[in-house]
């Protein structure tokens, strides 16, 4: 019998009833109608309900009530905060620290609503019941909130070992992730929950790599927050077992509401991904399944101390396009073109490796120049013949520019002029596992339409769909490249997936199902 069964059984064991109890139930039933299927018991052990009302009247005689919950108004932002409250049917409980909120797991519970008594005992594939962990410094104050008591605390680590020496109220002191058990009392009964926990003292203290176990259906984490390395998250997988691949996915409502994942087949040892730092989801997905956000994914932060990482994104909302040819011969390396072709940099202005110094996901060397500590350019080079050439983004008023440069119009802008040379007519895609990979993120109309050169490997086609969600092309092709053409406006127009067959080898085409990973930006035809 598992420990914590044999916990619940010594617990009844050990309960008396009380003398008012007896005389209850000699005076027989009082033909009462039954209860509504509401009060009926769902957990686990339904057998420990005869025993629920003498359960929750000896709790309440022992219940120390000499313990008072801190106010609301008291609990200060650097609190770490369990919240207990009794509803009609069962007890919840809830664990917040700042922004973060996680709501416990009960595993048993005694309650009493009028005269109907229920309990029951949870059973959990993995214990503690603990996947995500509210993160919090080392030694932060616990306070208890809402309408029920705390009668006891025990923290344990992530494989359920009792940590005697820590105390009740506080976090440990040591880095560390840890399950809280709380159980706790109300009049009308008592209940046990999990929470996660990680200890973390400082970013730069987070490990570096994420190790993930795919075990438990929902992948469970090693940790909470992991820092980058100069290529990007390094992760690694176990427990992977019955299942065909990964993604890492962005959460449902990240800014700027859009979906983004990367992800392929499990790797046999730490894999590095470029992606960016912040918030991210990691889930497992059996062959002909997909990764959404939520569903059965866990959440992870991605944090970069070390500076590994210099943002792509402007924070401008139309950056000024320049494009510019040049004389600098191929035979320069690209960091001493960029900086040969950026002009009016500043003397604290940094130009430096966009992105990750490794990164794959982009087209060409490709830098940014920091103010502040804020990306205000992107300059990315190319090279149509034997010299070096440039694109430069930058937001209007920073005074940066390319030397010699032919303006454009912002890559929304539908009256693009200027030179054109440098933007592709052709969308080249590559399907790297499930992972969609775009040589450029802009292109030009032909006169008939997007055109879309597609490699697929061991998947059979690409989704595309425009902005407003108007127009959608399933592009299929093989493992070698397939040039295809198809009805795409100008605007913005997302690669949402790269779609495996099933076992009988057909595609499923459900658009709604399936997040964008990738996006482009299309600009009108010429002429």
């Amino acid at each position: 019998m598992p420990e914590r069964w044999e916990r619940q059984v010594r617990k009844l064991r050990a309960l008396e009833p009380s003398e008012g109890l007896r005389d209850r139930v000699s005076e027989g039933p009082r033909g009462e109608p039954p209860s509504p299927p509401r009060h009926r018991v769902t957990a686990a052990v339904t057998a420990f309900v005869v025993f629920a009302a003498a359960a929750v009247l000896v709790v309440r005689a022992l219940a120390p009530s000499e313990a008072p919950n801190a106010t609301e108004e008291g609990v200060r932002a650097e609190t770490l905060t369990i919240e207990l409250l009794a509803s009609d049917e069962a007890p919840a409980a809830t664990l917040r620290y700042g922004d973060q909120t996680q709501v416990g797991e009960r595993e048993s519970y005694n309650w009493c609503s009028g005269d109907n008594c229920v309990g029951g005992i949870a059973d959990f594939v993995r214990y503690p019941p603990v996947w995500e962990y509210v993160v919090v410094p080392p030694g932060t104050p616990i306070r208890v909130t809402g309408d029920g008591t705390l009668s006891a605390l025990h923290v344990t680590d992530p494989d359920g070992e009792r940590i005697p020496a820590a105390g009740t109220d506080s976090a440990p002191d040591a880095d560390g992730v840890y399950a809280l058990e709380a159980e706790a009392t109300w009049p009308d009964g008592d209940a046990n929950f999990f929470f996660g926990v990680q200890v973390l003292s400082s970013p730069a203290e987070a490990p570096d790599v994420l190790h993930v176990d795919c075990s438990y259906g929902r992948p469970t984490l090693d940790s909470a927050v992991v820092r980058t390395q100069p290529d990007g998250l390094h992760v690694a997988f176990r427990g992977t077992e019955g299942y065909a691949g990964f993604e890492l996915v962005t959460p449902e409502g990240t800014p700027p509401e859009e979906f983004f994942g990367v992800g392929g087949n499990l790797p046999t040892e730490a894999r590095s991904w470029p992606i960016d730092p912040g918030r991210w989801e990691v889930g497992c997905y059996e062959r002909g399944e997909t990764v959404r956000a939520g569903d059965g994914t866990t959440p992870f932060e991605l944090v970069d101390p070390d500076d590994f990482h210099a943002p792509l994104e402007l924070p401008c909302p139309d950056p000024v396009q320049q494009e510019s040819p040049s004389d600098i011969s191929m035979s320069v390396p690209p960091d001493e073109a960029a900086s040969e072709l950026a002009t009016g940099l500043g003397p604290d202005d940094r130009l430096r490796d966009g992105g990750y110094d490794a990164e794959d996901f982009k087209l060409g060397p490709t830098y940014v120049i920091e103010r502040g500590g804020q990306t205000i350019a992107r300059l990315t080079l190319g090279a149509p013949a034997d010299t070096w050439s440039a694109t430069l983004w930058t937001c209007e008023g920073s005074g940066i520019a390319l030397s010699g440069a032919v303006s454009a119009a912002p890559p929304e802008s539908t009256g693009a002029t200027g030179a054109t040379e440098l933007i592709p007519d052709v969308l080249v895609v590559r399907c790297e596992g499930a992972r969609p990979v775009l040589e450029s993120e802009v292109v030009r109309l032909q006169a008939d339409g997007l055109h879309v050169e597609a490699t697929t490997s061991d998947v059979m086609a690409a989704h595309l769909v425009s902005e407003d969600g108007s127009t959608e092309a399933f592009v299929a092709a093989g493992s070698e490249p397939d040039t295809f053409v198809v009805s795409v406006p100008p605007g913005k127009a997302w690669v949402i997936a790269c779609l495996p067959p099933d076992e009988q080898g057909q595609i499923d085409t459900a658009p709604g199902e399936l997040p964008p990973y990738a996006q482009v930006t299309v600009l009108p035809a010429t002429g």
